[in-house]
């Protein structure tokens, strides 16, 4: 990989600037005078000298002066992630749906993991270009995180292992790990030369594999699915019951990728999300950086671990996979199929037997949606001079209204990989603007003409709000930044009043957490919803048409169903209103 030369670092300087972006972006969600004067008189007391954002500002001032590395306190960036104490499928880990041709099961994983190992060849021989937004570098951090990685539980606090994760594997691997009915399989698939098995020969593996019909009862994998603290305190039982365990587990968290020969036969988009999303514990390693998932009938999909890695260096991963296959050095060299073995103890039994109850229980209570919106894509909205992300937007919020009455916060992420080890920025796309035109959107007494201007001035809003997000000038990284440089820095003090009042709650309670991804190569993309009573809304913005995955706890479906039909509806009716 070729490094991108002289990037800047992510700097937060500003804080009067910070302040007055503050409470235009919560001005939209509060509903009386009284609300917004307490907000106001929270924000001058945090951003007057001598206050406490003036010192927590002083002190992230003399953090970046001295160079120290204060991006690891922002939420949804590595550290956060790792700290993070809930469980990885569906609370963390997105899925992608690949678009792949038909093939066997064997075939397609065979095809899959022949490209995947040519792209990370391409990473390691340092053959891969940086990837550009409008002709500039961007950061490419994340692609040493891929391969050869792994989340590894720790009580408090996990860690990230690997060749690039700073911590136990010296060498580059070479081998995968092949997950099938709960059992472990180690296959080497690249040669000390760099030459990777040949496609047909790896497809051969992956018949032996399903033709041997192994079966464990007791997946250790399924531990993977825990809370975070509970799989901590269960590795080091495993640990500690049998010292063979440990180099089971340095064989899987050192593997360049996982695969999964799953079971499943997904006929819908709807049950393949399912089963990439969170599917069956017996066929997962969920803390592994890159699983590969190929089910019985050779539908294809990836579920990666968020930690270290967004959807843009995904994106072009997901490009390779489903592009024409690259023709790398490749070879039919000697290797052997190497079954891993583990030590369990009754009490670990009990516990992988109530992650896979739990799982399953979980799963069950989640509702998964994909919604094709076939009128027009975003071909047709650029005809109209308006940015497709915006347009989306903004009939989002018009569907809430219509749903519930009100809107109710949304959280869009932003790239921030123009800077040096950039991940993302929290873009809130309700503005006072947005909010003008939903009211106007459905009073018969305001004019076409003035409901277009009000559409206009959001989608203006909208844009300008994600330009200063992708150039290191949003609000709520900053924001938290300070807020945890406080927590540390005067743990037994009072939180500033701004983060107790209830804007800040309003506006950082992610409600409707919202994300996008480059289309090529990919059927669906989504993730579990990050509150209980919330919902994810992820969209693929195809030229001819829009798809949406929608997602929610089971309790909510009536409101998800009338949400859906209010998505089309409004839509369909901006549209109405730009031509």
């Amino acid at each position: 990989m070729r490094d991108e030369p002289g990037l800047p670092r992510l700097v937060y300087r500003d804080l009067d600037r910070l302040c007055r972006k503050y409470l235009e972006w919560v001005d939209p969600l509060q509903h009386d005078n009284a609300a917004r004067f307490k907000t106001r008189l929270a924000v001058e007391k945090f951003s007057t000298p001598g206050g406490t954002g003036s010192e927590a500002q002083k002190k992230l001032e003399r953090l970046m002066a001295a160079g120290d590395d204060f991006q690891r306190l922002i939420p949804y960036w590595n550290e956060w992630y790792l700290a993070d104490r809930m469980s990885l499928p569906l609370f963390s880990n997105p899925f992608y749906l690949l678009d792949l041709p038909p093939a066997g099961q064997a075939a397609q994983a065979a095809r899959l993991v022949f490209s995947a190992c040519a792209f990370y060849l391409s990473l390691e021989g340092g053959e891969m270009d940086p990837d550009l937004l409008k002709g500039d570098a961007l950061c490419m951090e994340q692609y040493r995180c891929m391969f050869g990685t792994a989340r590894s539980p720790r009580s408090g606090k996990d860690v990230f292992v690997g060749i690039r994760g700073g911590g136990r594997f010296a060498d580059p691997p070479r081998h995968i790990v092949v997950i099938n009915r709960g059992v472990y399989f180690r296959i080497k698939v690249i040669d000390d030369s760099g030459r990777i098995l040949a496609q047909e020969i790896l497809e051969h593996k992956f018949r032996e594999i399903l033709r041997k019909n192994i079966f464990d009862l007791f997946p250790v994998g399924a531990l993977t699915t825990l809370e975070r603290d509970r799989w901590a305190k269960t590795r080091d039982l495993l640990l500690a019951t049998e010292p063979e365990n440990g180099k089971a587990l340095d064989e899987i968290e050192s593997s360049i990728f996982t695969l999964s020969l799953d079971e499943s036969v997904p006929k819908n988009r709807d049950e393949a999300a399912r089963v990439f999303l969170h599917g069956n514990p017996r066929a997962r390693w969920f803390d592994k950086a890159i699983q590969i998932i190929v089910c019985s009938n050779g539908v294809g999909g990836i579920n990666f671990e968020h930690s270290h890695i967004d959807g843009s260096p995904m994106s072009r991963l997901v490009r390779f996979l489903t592009g024409p296959i690259e023709d790398p050095a490749s070879a039919d060299f000697e290797t052997t199929i190497q079954v891993l073995e583990f030590r369990l103890s009754d009490t670990i039994r009990k516990e992988i037997n109530a992650a896979c109850n739990e799982h399953k229980a979980i799963g069950q209570t989640n509702l998964i949606k994909s919604l094709d919106f076939e009128p027009f894509g975003k071909g047709m909205i650029k005809s109209l001079k308006f940015s497709p992300d915006a347009f989306i937007m903004v009939g989002l919020q018009l569907a809430q209204q219509r749903t519930w009455g009100y809107c109710r916060s949304i959280f869009e992420s932003v790239m921030l990989r123009s800077f040096f080890r950039g991940r993302t920025e929290a873009m809130r796309p309700i503005s006072r603007q947005s909010i003008d035109f939903v009211m106007a959107m459905d009073n018969k007494v305001v004019s076409v003409s003035r409901k277009r201007e009000a559409l206009l001035e959001a989608g203006r809003e909208h844009v300008d709000r994600i330009r200063k997000c992708l150039y290191g000038e949003g609000v709520e990284n900053h924001l938290q930044t300070l807020l945890l440089l406080w927590k540390r820095e005067y743990p037994e003090a009072d939180v500033p009043d701004i983060f107790l009042d209830r804007a800040w709650h309003d506006l950082t309670n992610n409600v409707f957490s919202t994300s996008t991804t480059d289309v090529e190569g990919l059927e669906l993309g989504g993730y579990g919803q990050p509150v209980p009573e919330g919902f994810t809304f992820r969209f693929l913005k195809k030229e001819n048409f829009l798809r949406f995955f929608i997602s929610c706890k089971s309790d909510l479906k009536d409101e998800l169903d009338e949400f859906s039909l209010q998505v089309v509806r409004s839509l369909e009716d901006i549209k109405c209103i730009l031509e």
